[in-house]
């Protein structure tokens, strides 16, 4: 489809006319982050909010399910897979470097 200065036009009217009638969501933003999310999206409610005086995101709260990888304590075999890594990293840079 050619876009000539009508489509374009009739385009932009149709989508601030579209504007108008979606409702507006509530969001909810992140202390930690400073990211914003929909209410819905994490499961907090537009009324739940006015109680909460800091919410923190899925990534940021230390509770979450989502940290709790990175909340474990390392053992000597996980620094040992973490050496040889970066070693890894650290040859295949230097191949490439040269």
């Amino acid at each position: 489809m050619v876009m000539t200065i009508a489509n374009m036009q009739k385009n932009l009217s149709l989508s601030l006319t579209w504007a108008f009638f979606i409702p507006p969501r509530f969001y909810i933003g992140c202390e930690g982050c400073s990211d914003w999310f929909h209410g819905r999206c994490v499961g907090i409610l537009q009324l739940e909010a006015d109680t909460i005086d800091e919410y923190l995101c899925p990534k940021c709260d230390p509770r979450s399910k989502y940290n709790a990888p990175n909340m474990a304590e390392l053992e000597d075999a996980d620094l040992d897979l973490m050496r040889r890594l970066v070693k890894q990293i650290q040859v295949r840079f230097f191949f490439f470097a040269v």
